[in-house]
């Protein structure tokens, strides 16, 4: 409820996607599945971690994918020996669906806005295609069902 009630405010409250309903159900959808998948993923560690290990295990994890999202960090910039991180993130690939989602609203199709999504395409290297949107639940709903299995696992087998 808390990510309905946060994604809506902030859509439409900052003027996202030209307010087109379309963008906001992909908004929506995109931010929920995030908020499950990071709440499963935090649950494979508590199912096989005491307490004081998963305190430690947790920050790290979040330092990872909060540095190497792409947001912090560009993802040119991360050295070639941790590329892996990048494309391994679940932050990474929602980071990239909001951000395709937003650029390819109708409010970028202005010639003179061209030169946003040219930069930001130029700066990290990768497509920005709408495609991108779907890439990324193609990544995070099999993601969020690994991290189920886990925690199915580990309160089995370890609990």
């Amino acid at each position: 409820m808390e990510t309905v009630v946060f994604a809506t405010i902030m859509f439409f409250m900052v003027g996202f996607g030209d307010r087109d309903p379309v963008n906001y159900l992909v908004y929506l959808s995109i931010l929920l599945v995030f908020a499950i998948l990071m709440n499963q993923q935090l649950a494979v560690f508590a199912s096989f971690a005491t307490s004081s290990t998963l305190q430690a295990c947790s920050a790290c994890l979040l330092l990872l994918l909060t540095l190497l999202g792409g947001f912090i960090v560009a993802p040119d910039i991360i050295p070639n020996y941790m590329t892996w991180i990048y494309w391994w993130n679940p932050f990474a690939w929602t980071y990239r669906a909001l951000i395709v989602n937003e650029f390819r609203s109708a409010r970028y199709e202005d010639p003179d806005t061209e030169l946003i999504r040219l930069g930001f395409v130029l700066e990290n290297g990768d497509p920005f295609g709408q495609e991108w949107v779907g890439y990324s639940f193609l990544y995070l709903i099999p993601y969020l069902i690994l991290c189920a299995v886990l925690t199915g696992l580990g309160l089995t087998y370890v609990r």
